[in-house]
């Protein structure tokens, strides 16, 4: 029985395994959905996607574009699908990133792996 247990967490946490490594990203960015555009939350980022908070209902499958400025790299405009909802907290979506170029999978692996840490409610500061 013990076994049994065992094999449905290891399931459970396969379920929400990234392909890719994240990092803290608490920062405002922009969303255009349905042709309406607002800001929203990040919570985090990876080179595949990242996890937005939003008081807005999104459902799984549909196609949102995201808008954000990386530190020392610039701003970024990126076509998203909604992968799923938080099943513990309703206003978490989990994004991933369609068809990025290269260089743009290059940038968001660079701020991935630097050292910086930017602490909860600390906004990024976009240059003039």
């Amino acid at each position: 029985m013990e076994d049994k247990l065992t094999e449905d967490k290891t399931a459970e946490v396969k379920k929400f395994r990234r392909r890719s490594p994240r990092r803290e990203f608490f920062n405002k960015l922009g969303v255009l959905f349905k042709g309406k555009y607002q800001i929203e939350n990040s919570l985090e980022v990876g080179e595949q996607g990242l996890l937005l908070s939003s008081a807005r209902e999104y459902k799984k499958g549909e196609r949102i574009v995201v808008s954000f400025y990386i530190p020392g790299s610039g701003f970024c405009i990126f076509r998203a699908i909604v992968r799923y909802q938080r099943p513990e907290n309703n206003e978490l979506y989990g994004l991933e990133f369609e068809n990025l170029e290269f260089q743009e999978r290059r940038r968001l692996r660079k701020f991935v792996a630097e050292k910086i840490n930017f602490k909860k409610g600390q906004e990024v500061t976009v240059p003039n």
